[in-house]
C-alpha cells in the first residue's frame, strides 16, 4: 500500500509531501477518488501540452 501511494506521487512529478501523507491516512475509497483526480490532472496536463505544441506549430506557418 505504501508503494502504491509512492507510485501515485511519482506520477505527478510535482506533488506535495503532505498530500501523500494525507492519502495514507484516508480510507481506501478516498484514496481511489484522489488517485482518479490525479490521473485526470495528468491527462489534462498532457492534453494542454499537446494543444500548445500544435498551436505553436500552426502559428509558425
Amino acid at each position: 500500500y505504501y508503494v502504491y501511494v509512492t507510485k501515485t506521487s511519482d506520477t505527478n512529478n510535482v506533488n506535495d509531501e503532505s498530500t501523500s501523507v494525507n492519502q495514507r491516512r484516508l480510507p481506501s475509497q478516498e484514496t481511489q477518488r484522489s488517485t482518479l483526480d490525479n490521473s485526470k490532472r495528468v491527462t489534462t496536463t498532457l492534453a494542454f501540452i499537446i494543444h500548445e505544441r500544435y498551436w505553436r506549430r500552426d502559428a509558425m506557418h
